[in-house]
């Protein structure tokens, strides 16, 4: 979680041939016939039909909630499985709320915005996407802020301030799925580099680059 510039995620089938226990011998493979693996002879999993899924983030839903020192953030992700142990994964998160500010009198900044992560994913087994995985990820971020006008116990006014931020930023994740018939999970933790822009209505803009850190924890609904 970052916090924002503002003044501040077979059944086995065993085919067991009936015996035959007429005179015919039992007679081996023609030459260069392989027999068939036992992996293809395994019955469709049921959980692995379900190649969609939902996740809520309750741990930054319950960070911020309630929290005057960052804005409320509420990330929704969507995961599709593209089959051979890869998946790609959209993460947009919602961001608005009121930010306390530490000069007495001061009104709090009101703050909406809207975060996007794209994210792909390639599991260690390689067939089905459950496991460990690493992957890279790309991300962007908007974010409106604005205070009203006042004045401070000592008589000083200050005017309406706003401020807009933009950024952007690339990541590399490495994580943890489990994905089971009614339920999935994953954990993630991510590192990478962004590029921030903060510009406002008082003429005030900086640029920096910095180090950027995600780490995620969702729960889901397969379908």
């Amino acid at each position: 979680m970052k916090k924002t510039l503002f003044a501040t995620i077979a059944l086995a089938i065993s085919v067991v041939g009936a015996t035959d226990t007429t005179s015919v011998p039992a007679q081996a493979p023609a030459f260069g016939t392989a027999e068939p693996s036992p992996e293809s002879q395994d019955a469709p999993n049921p959980v692995d039909e379900l190649t969609q899924a939902i996740y809520v983030h309750p741990l930054m839903v319950q960070a911020t909630l309630g929290n005057d020192s960052v804005p409320f953030f509420l990330p929704i992700t969507y995961e599709r499985e593209l089959g051979h142990g890869k998946s790609l994964a959209i993460q947009p998160t919602f961001i608005f709320g009121n930010i306390a500010t530490p000069l007495q009198g001061e009104p709090k900044i009101s703050a909406v915005g809207l975060k996007a992560m794209l994210a792909y994913h390639i599991f260690f087994n390689g067939v089905r996407a459950k496991g460990f995985y690493v992957g890279p990820a790309l991300e962007a971020l908007y974010l409106h802020a604005s205070r009203a006008a006042f004045q401070d116990s000592y008589g000083d006014s200050y005017p309406v301030a706003t401020a807009d931020e933009v950024g952007a930023g690339v990541l590399g994740f490495v994580g943890w799925r489990g994905k089971w018939r009614r339920w999935t999970m994953f954990v993630d933790l991510g590192a990478g580099g962004q590029l921030v822009h903060v510009s406002g209505n008082s003429g005030y803009s900086i640029s920096a680059r910095g180090l950027a850190i995600d780490a995620d924890l969702g729960f889901g609904i397969p379908f």
